[in-house]
């Protein structure tokens, strides 16, 4: 008898850091509607403009997509003139503290070009940059509130995200 061999397969992990929030959910939404060729699961946080102090949660898995809020940005807790400690981290932006987005792709053979081309579509421009999160308040957002508390999850709102069934 002999023994089947299966295919190597080669699984492989690609992290984002992109500097600029996302758009309000519409461009991203287009966006996760997409097929993201190769891809299993992604995961992480994610910057949304029109939530300028609320970190998103992302995840993924078998085609299916769910953004939810998580915790304030801690850039959005600390007091003014008590970030020496916050500005030794190396992530830290002298601007916009730690928010940034932080998502690992896993997927067979996928296209990194592809992926992050897909997510820079979903940035603010740098001329929007500019703008400053006061502008990026009034951005198009059909969201209802992530109301979170200052010292973590408000739990009664975590199901207040969006997801990609509600895009359809």
């Amino acid at each position: 008898m002999q023994a089947l061999q299966a295919p190597r397969v080669l699984l492989t992990m690609h992290i984002l850091f992109p500097s600029h929030p996302c758009h309000s959910p519409t461009p991203l939404t287009k966006a996760l509607a997409a097929q993201w060729h190769g891809v299993l699961r992604t995961k992480g946080f994610f910057w949304l403009a029109t939530r300028h102090d609320v970190m998103g949660v992302w995840q993924s898995a078998g085609g299916a997509w769910q953004g939810e809020p998580g915790a304030l940005w801690q850039a959005a807790t600390v007091a003014e003139g008590q970030t020496a400690e916050a500005d030794r981290a190396s992530t830290w932006h002298p601007l916009w503290g730690d928010r940034c987005q932080q998502l690992v792709w896993i997927g067979i053979h996928v296209n990194e070009q592809e992926i992050r081309g897909m997510l820079d579509r979903c940035l603010l421009s740098d001329e929007e940059m500019e703008l400053g999160p006061s502008a990026w308040a009034q951005f198009d957002d059909p969201l209802p509130p992530w109301d979170v508390e200052e010292h973590g999850e408000d739990e009664d709102n975590l199901d207040a995200g969006f997801s990609d069934d509600e895009a359809a």
